[in-house]
């Protein structure tokens, strides 16, 4: 039979743990006898201790980072898909058809009655309206100041009644279709071949054209959609070099061009994946005419991962609301695309207006450069997007998997001066005709190559650094090194708090019972 003295006690079961646990120092703590050696174990057990608890917070801290690795890779295919080219002429309308006789030509003149944006080289006309905007803009100034002491802007009148050209521009074009005022393809492509098939024709195969507020009239060469938003057959390079990528050959009619909307000659070119809203303004490249400019591109291949399953990266179509094009340019989601978004959004809170650089729901007025009020909000909203109050820059990630180029362009005097009488004769038999003299040819025309420069590609993929199997490799070697613990050290803790609770639990049952004894003898005792 069990006795009083057989039960195991607290101290006992402590004492048995530290006399057979497999955890370094501990069992040195209890048998050793003189006091020195048990203070300097104890000392040595506890600064272990420390420094592996130290150690555990410091790898647990990495692991919660969920921090990422960036790995490159070289991949290679037999083909590879042509990206998208985007053409536009630097000029955004003719001036012969902005003077002509055509409704949208009247609108347009209307829209801009007062304003001598068609005259060239008159230096008086220059100089007065200067003048008039710099007296506009001071008194504008002084208006402002009064409004607001704290607000002190100083602005170009040049820039103003640029600003103000471009709005009212936009507006007509809003209500009228201003396509027939600028560039025409049958104009402005002379020649285009695709590994040696004619693309110099507009057909839905091929090319699809849009609208840009400052360029005019784009066209983007394998889009992958139609103008009508159907799916179009991509076309693909199997081979590198220019034989097998796009030739273009262009007429810029430089003397079509108006002088208050370009002071630049040539064309902008943006390169960049199906899908994708092109933005030739903010990553184009731009040729000179005169000159044949070839440019070589290497894909690139970017995988982000979303380790906290946050967004950080966008996985799926993103929401109407973080892409406007969607609807009028039927384009894919991508960071410019919802940066550009979001800062029309947010004007339109503000100031219940929209700037004509930014895509415009039909409901929402354009933001006129030439009104104070809408000037001092869009320059607040400017502001709260500087300070980074507009939050558009966080809610804008980028697309968890996208495709870049990379390009490495050269140039050459084209045509040749002995070859200029024979490219204007096969001009004229193609019914390509040039304005200007043999001499003037050159700044007319101009010529691009583009194509593959490898078809290898490089892809560039974010992984998880550090998991859980390395968080758990790591742990047990920090508490192996320090205390000599395990997996199996673990049991033995959990076995020893578990005998503990259980003699906690026996004691506070006899104690219990051992009452209740006194109470009932107590209770039955005579008198």
């Amino acid at each position: 039979m069990e006795t009083k003295n057989d039960r195991p006690s607290v101290t006992l079961l402590l004492s048995d743990f530290f006399q057979h646990t497999s955890m370094h120092g501990a069992e040195r703590i209890v048998t050793s006898h003189e006091w020195i050696r048990k203070i300097l174990w104890i000392i040595l057990m506890l600064g272990a201790l420390g420094v592996s608890s130290w150690q555990i917070h410091q790898l647990y801290s990495l692991y919660h980072k969920r921090p990422l690795a960036t790995h490159v890779a070289i991949e290679r295919d037999s083909d590879l898909t042509f990206p998208a080219v985007t053409v536009c002429d630097l000029n955004s309308l003719r001036i012969d058809q902005v003077k002509g006789e055509s409704a949208v030509a009247k609108a347009l003149r209307g829209e801009l009655k007062g304003v001598d944006w068609l005259k060239r080289d008159d230096e008086d006309d220059e100089e007065e309206d200067q003048h008039d905007a710099e007296e506009e803009d001071q008194h504008d100034a002084e208006e402002e100041d009064q409004r607001d002491a704290e607000e002190e802007v100083e602005e170009d009148p040049q820039f103003i009644a640029k600003e103000n050209l471009m709005t009212k521009i936009a507006k007509t074009n809003a209500r009228h279709d201003l396509t027939e005022l600028g560039h025409q393809f049958e104009d402005f492509i002379i020649y285009c071949t695709f590994r040696g098939i004619n693309c110099a024709n507009f057909s839905s195969t091929h090319w699809t054209r849009f609208w840009h507020f400052a360029y005019g009239n784009c066209y983007v060469f394998n889009g992958g959609y139609s103008d009508q938003g159907e799916r179009t057959i991509l076309w693909k390079s199997s081979e590198t070099g220019p034989l097998f990528g796009l030739s273009l050959e262009l007429n810029i009619e430089q003397d079509q061009y108006i002088g208050s909307l370009t002071q630049e000659a040539g064309v902008r070119i943006d390169i960049s994946d199906q899908g994708e809203m092109p933005f030739p303004l903010d990553k184009g490249l731009s040729l000179a005419p005169g000159y044949a400019m070839s440019v070589g591109m290497r894909k690139v291949v970017l995988k982000r991962s979303d380790p906290f399953r946050n967004n950080s990266c966008m996985k799926n179509s993103a929401p109407e609301s973080m892409n406007l094009f969607k609807d009028t340019m039927k384009a894919d989601y991508s960071t410019a695309a919802c940066k550009k978004s979001c800062w029309a959004q947010k004007q339109q809170e503000e100031c219940g207006c929209v700037e004509y650089k930014y895509p415009r729901p039909k409901s929402t007025r354009f933001c006129e450069t030439s009104n104070k009020t809408d000037r001092a909000c869009v320059r607040k909203v400017k502001d709260y997007f500087i300070k980074g109050v507009l939050n558009c820059s966080q809610s804008c990630p980028p697309p968890c998997k996208e495709s870049t180029f990379k390009f490495t362009t050269s140039y050459s005097l084209w045509p040749t001066t002995s070859s200029e009488k024979l490219y204007r004769a096969k001009l004229k038999a193609r019914n390509k005709e040039v304005d200007g003299e043999s001499d003037d040819l050159r700044k007319h025309i101009l010529k691009v190559n583009v194509f593959f420069e490898e078809l290898n590609y490089e892809v560039i993929s974010e992984d998880p650094a550090y998991e859980l199997p390395s968080f758990m490799s790591d742990l047990g070697g920090s508490l192996g090194l320090w205390i000599g613990m395990s997996v199996l050290t673990f049991a033995e803790i959990l076995e020893l708090i578990l005998l503990i609770c259980y003699t906690l639990a026996r004691k506070l049952k006899n104690r219990v019972g051992a009452r209740s004894s006194t109470v009932a003898v107590e209770m039955f005792q005579p008198e």
